[in-house]
Formats: structure tokens, C-alpha cells, sequence
């Protein structure tokens, strides 16, 4: 819920959230981005002196220039509009360094983030001149109800162009050489680990699984004990939203399918040990029933809550600031592409056909098949392959020219 100065749900965004998105079964995630957009909108109309239900009800739908105002404000970043209005002094001297600095530096959000923004404001700001005019009216004239469209038509047109994702920026899974040194620096016995006893052999634990399984952090964060066939070594990756069971504010959740996976001999034998050794020697641990656990205290829990997904990415994190020199700094997604990587070049080196590969990597890592997903988390194996190709090309011209 979206909270106003007193610590009460502001009554509108409430209502918006709960039928538009609650109410369907929309994931925790997309109403939080939603009151994400809401809150900014709220903040642009108090600083404007705008009173939203005020000019709805009147039928005064916002103007040209208050929508750029509008669109502006939400491309940019929160702490600096939380400072607009603030008057500072700067010397005659330093007044041209000063712009210089103000136009290479004018802080702003993702592009994606601000498309975000302006898409659910859009349909908010639709949805509350529709909703404050039939509680005053009843029912809305066509002539008011096509304002209110255009009005949300040009906030939708300010949203930024995504630009085309070049292949060299993308994501890529790290060479073979980095996953080993990742997988040996996670051992508990490695001189540069900088964890120690129960809380290096649970890292080792999620290193090895996310970088096994190829999940997502959230969907490692949401694994039960009991979703866990420790004799057919299978573990469940759920789909399950809004988990009565789950204690977290912040609950991870599976962004894709839900699907069984199989675990190799090794990950079999971690994970037991830490179930019945490391997890079960927290008193807290036994109130839930989900595999990960916290460590030590922290304000998101006690000793033995479940782990947070902060938590996930300090620990990895601090392992990648000990990784080699010239090591790509490690994030969990990354991990999530070595998997997509190997699979693909297992599957590719039995011959199995390009179609039926697609299919199983939908499968494994939860993809909605024919979706081309699959496709974006191989792309550094073909880059591989291609320079492989090249080289190979190049010799043989060498050999005819010798």
C-alpha cells in the first residue's frame, strides 16, 4: 500500500492497486511498481499545487504542458526531485563549470525504468478520471471519456524508445576459467573465502545451485525443504505468489514456469549436509519450511528466518571481489547464463536439433516455449562458435596460399 505523511493507505492508489491488479492475481512486483509510479505522480501534483480528484471532478484533465511536466518528472531520478526548490549560491567564477557540469550530469532513470513509470501513471490517471466522475455523475459522455483517453494517449507518447540492445553490451556467461575459480572460492577451506564454518558451506550451497540449476534468486529463495526429493536427487523450482507460509515483506517469487529439475551427485550430497547438519541447528529455521537461511541477526529477521534476497547479493558480491585480477565483476543473473551455456553446448555436441535444443532450454530454465528467450542466454556460445568458425576459415586460407 501506498502510505501518505500520517502512515495511512493514500485511498485512491489503494483501490486502483487492489481491483486492477490484486484482485487478478497480478504478481507482488507489478502492483509495487505500480504505487512505485503512483508515488512520483503524487509527488509531481503536490509540487505543482495540482490536486488530481479536485480537476478531474471539474472535468479540467491535465494540459499539454502540465504532461511534459509530468513526463519530465518522471524520467528523473527520486532524490533529485525531492530537492527541486532548494536555492544554492555559486560564485560568479565557477557559474560556466557549473552548467557544464548541470547538462553532462542531469541525473535520470533507465530508459526501461521511465517507460515503467509512464505506462501505469497512464493508466492510473485513466482509471481516476473515470472512477471520481461516475461517483459525481453516474456515467461518463463520450465527448469527456475521449479527453480523458487523449489525455492518457499523450502520456503513453512521451514514454522513451528502448533502444536496440547491441550484441556486444549483452549479458554473456563467464569463461570457463571464472567458473572455476567462482566454484573453488566458494569452497569453505579456500584461503581467500571470505566466509567461515556454517555460513561458507550455505554459500557454497547457492553458488552451486544457482550455477547448476540455472534459477533465478527468487526462485532459489522460494525452494521448500519438503519441494526437495533428495533420493531421485530432484528438486521443484514453485510458482507461488503471495505465500501465506512466507514470513518475508519482500517475497521472492518465480518470475517464469515452474518445473522439476535434476541435481548432479555433488550438489545431492551439499545440499543434505546442510539440511541436516547446518540448516536444523537453528532453533527459528524449524517455524518455516523454506531451505535457505539467515546466519546471523538482522533488521529483515532473527537467526535461522529465511534468507533474503539482499542477502544473495552481498554474498556473492563479496566472492567476486576475490575473484582474479581481470575477472568480470559476478552478479547471480550471470550464473543463470553459464548454465544456459553449458546445456546449450552438451545438447549442441550430441547433435540434437536446433528446434528440440530451444524446446529443452524453454523447459529447463522455465520459458514459455517458442517465446525466443532462449535465444538471449546463448548468445556468447555462438560468439564463440563464430570466432571459432573465422579462425578456422583463416587457417585454411593460409594453407592454400602457402
Amino acid at each position: 500500500m501506498l502510505l501518505n505523511s500520517v502512515g495511512c493507505p493514500e485511498w485512491y492508489p489503494t483501490l486502483f492497486v487492489t481491483t486492477q491488479f490484486r484482485n487478478v492475481s497480478q504478481a507482488f512486483n507489478t502492483s509495487y511498481a505500480a504505487l512505485s509510479a503512483i508515488r512520483q505522480t503524487l509527488r509531481w501534483s503536490k509540487q505543482k499545487g495540482i490536486n488530481l480528484v479536485d480537476r478531474f471532478q471539474r472535468r479540467q484533465f491535465l494540459r499539454i504542458h502540465e504532461i511534459e511536466s509530468l513526463a519530465d518528472f518522471l524520467k528523473r531520478r527520486a532524490d533529485e526531485n525531492a530537492s527541486e526548490g532548494r536555492v544554492v549560491a555559486i560564485r560568479p567564477a565557477k557559474l560556466e563549470r557549473a552548467r557544464a557540469a548541470a547538462s553532462k550530469a542531469r541525473p535520470a532513470v533507465d530508459a526501461g525504468y521511465a517507460y515503467s513509470r509512464l505506462s501505469y501513471t497512464a493508466q492510473y490517471l485513466k482509471w481516476l478520471a473515470f472512477r471520481v466522475l461516475e461517483d459525481v455523475a453516474n456515467q461518463v459522455d463520450k465527448a469527456t471519456s475521449d479527453q480523458i483517453k487523449t489525455m492518457a494517449d499523450m502520456i503513453r507518447a512521451r514514454r522513451p524508445t528502448n533502444r536496440r540492445k547491441t550484441r556486444l553490451g549483452s549479458k554473456k556467461a563467464q569463461p570457463i576459467y571464472e567458473q572455476a575459480a567462482l566454484i573453488g572460492l566458494a569452497q569453505p577451506d579456500h584461503p581467500d573465502n571470505p566466509f567461515t564454518g556454517a555460513t561458507a558451506r550455505r554459500n557454497l550451497l547457492i553458488v552451486m545451485l544457482l550455477d547448476e540449476l540455472g534459477i533465478r534468486a527468487g526462485e532459489l529463495l522460494a525452494v521448500k525443504v519438503s519441494e526437495i526429493d533428495f533420493q531421485a536427487q530432484e528438486i521443484v523450482i514453485p510458482r507461488r505468489h503471495n505465500d501465506p507460509e512466507d514470513p518475508r515483506a519482500n517475497q521472492p517469487v518465480a518470475k517464469t514456469l515452474d518445473r522439476r529439475l535434476a541435481m548432479s551427485d555433488e550438489l545431492t550430497l551439499v545440499l543434505t549436509s546442510y539440511v541436516l547438519e547446518d540448516r536444523h541447528q537453528y532453533p527459528e529455521a524449524r517455524r518455516h519450511p523454506f531451505l535457505l537461511v539467515s546466519a546471523r541477526k538482522s533488521r529483515a529477521g532473527k537467526v535461522g528466518a529465511p534468507l533474503s534476497r539482499q542477502a544473495v547479493s552481498k554474498l556473492i558480491a563479496a566472492l567476486s571481489d576475490q575473484m582474479p585480477d581481470g575477472s568480470k565483476r559476478v552478479y547471480p543473473h550471470r550464473l543463470r547464463h553459464n548454465s544456459a551455456t553449458r546445456f546449450f553446448r552438451d545438447l549442441h555436441q550430441r547433435g540434437t536439433p536446433e528446434k528440440r535444443i530451444e524446446q529443452l532450454l524453454s523447459w529447463k530454465f522455465g520459458w514459455a516455449d517458442g517465446s525466443g528467450t532462449a535465444r538471449t542466454y546463448i548468445e556468447s556460445e555462438i560468439e564463440r562458435q563464430a570466432l571459432e568458425a573465422q579462425i578456422n576459415l583463416q587457417e585454411k586460407w593460409k594453407t592454400k596460399r602457402e
